[in-house]
């Protein structure tokens, strides 16, 4: 492996971790906006490899809230210690305790009882006392795990309805909220980088208006009159929304006549098309050359503009998804190894290009953005849409799935989730040896 392939599988490995930061951090974001309590932030899928750092958190002690500094160790498990007598020395600062040490209050006959309530003065403004822990959330661990293949978060009580202050125990709309917050970072970001790259091209294109842009000599379409600069609208009863739609439904129909319908100077017209089976070199079936018109780009509509060109882009996914999976089309699925050996060779054609590459780049950060918010979307127990798919019985029947048969739908889903991604990063890898050129003797 040479240096600038390295280069190019560490930009890789850096922007897919870019994305699965982008994507958890709107899940942690919902989260705290509805002041669910979030236990865990990982970076890759367990087990773990080390805690990378810890937020402050709280306590209540008695009548008395606590801050537990950030990275601060308890020296008890939390759910453990819960309405148990703990005795606490703590710093007062601007009119808060910042936690210094915590322990289980001694007892002789195993029964706590208060011994100092009220904090007492120890100098340094440290102060000291007991009672009961009602609540302790040590803050958010930001931790790196093992599998490379991913990254989640873990709201307190996710899948535990009991806990107070947990996800499952938020009103449902707050858990749909939270579980589409994730895809949906991921489709924001694709439209603020849809709209970058329109600024730098200063035009805007219109994907879903398909123009004859040259008609070839004697071709089937010259001898049906069609002309430069119609627009189709419709072929072979079809309403024509992209250029590879039109190529596809020509493609359908080699040999027999399409009706195609056009539109000319603000008039329509209607003929009758028989796409060539076997079209003259340089040629296509109908003789036509296809483009899409453009518009001068303007900030005041780069929104719906970034918008526009990240749903057509997931509409564009998702008909590609359907035909791979129908068989109507060819193609194989790629895991991470195939996506890094992918953007390697974008990376290798494009080197030195300048302002172009970095364009085609972004294009294919765009393309991994939107796959990931849309993948998450899709109804399986282990991922964000099958989550709202659990919530949604609670909305319009008011009765909820029980949560034993939820979570274990969940994990066997992640079972065979995470065994899927493993059998298709090995046939990636399979696929690229059999792919690379032979050694030359």
């Amino acid at each position: 492996m040479n240096l600038p392939t390295l280069q190019f599988i560490l930009e890789f490995v850096v922007v897919l971790a870019a994305l699965i930061f982008i994507h958890e951090a709107g899940h942690f974001l919902v989260c705290r906006l509805f002041k669910v309590e979030v236990e865990e932030f990982g970076f890759g899928l367990p087990p773990r490899a080390l805690r990378l750092w810890r937020a402050k958190g709280l306590a209540k002690v008695g009548q008395h809230s606590i801050v537990i500094p950030s990275n601060f160790e308890l020296p008890f498990e939390p759910s453990q210690a819960l309405h148990r007598g703990v005795e606490v020395v703590a710093r007062r600062v601007k009119d808060k305790l910042w936690l210094e040490k915590i322990a289980f209050a001694a007892t002789e006959d195993g029964q706590y009882r208060p011994m100092q309530n009220e904090p007492v003065e120890q100098g340094n403004g440290r102060v000291r006392f007991d009672g009961l822990l009602h609540h302790i959330s040590p803050g958010t661990e930001l931790t790196l795990n093992w599998l490379p293949l991913g990254g989640f978060v873990r709201p307190r009580g996710e899948n535990d309805p009991t806990v107070p202050n947990g996800l499952a125990a938020s009103a449902p709309l707050i858990r749909i909220a939270v579980y589409l917050a994730g895809p949906a970072m991921n489709l924001l970001l694709a439209v603020g980088l849809y709209i970058f790259i329109l600024s730098q091209l200063g035009v805007v294109p219109q994907p879903d208006v398909v123009l004859i842009a040259d008609v070839n000599p004697a071709s089937p379409a010259e001898q049906a009159g069609l002309q430069a600069n119609d627009q189709v609208l419709y072929a072979a009863g079809q309403r024509i929304t992209s250029i590879a739609q039109l190529q596809s439904v020509v493609h359908q129909n080699l040999g027999v006549p399409m009706e195609l319908i056009y539109l000319r100077d603000g008039q329509r017209g209607e003929i009758t098309v028989v796409p060539r089976p076997q079209p003259p070199e340089g040629q296509g079936a109908l003789g036509i050359i296809l483009t899409n018109p453009t518009r001068p780009f303007r900030w005041l509509s780069a929104l719906p503009d970034g918008l526009q060109m990240t749903a057509y882009h997931g509409r564009l996914l998702f008909n590609a998804l359907g035909q791979f999976f129908t068989g109507r089309q060819q193609g194989r699925v790629m895991g991470l190894v195939g996506m890094a050996d992918t953007y390697t060779e974008v990376r290798q054609n494009t080197a030195g290009d300048g302002e172009n590459s970095l364009l085609i780049v972004v294009g294919f950060v765009i393309d991994i953005t939107i796959s990931l918010g849309m993948l998450n979307l899709l109804p399986i127990p282990a991922l964000d849409g099958g989550r709202i798919l659990f919530t949604l019985p609670e909305l319009i029947i008011r009765r909820r799935i029980p949560p034993r048969y939820e979570a274990w739908l969940i994990g066997v889903s992640f079972i065979v989730l995470i065994g899927l991604l493993i059998l298709v990063n090995a046939s990636d890898v399979v696929y690229l040896f059999r792919s690379a050129p032979a050694p030359t003797p």
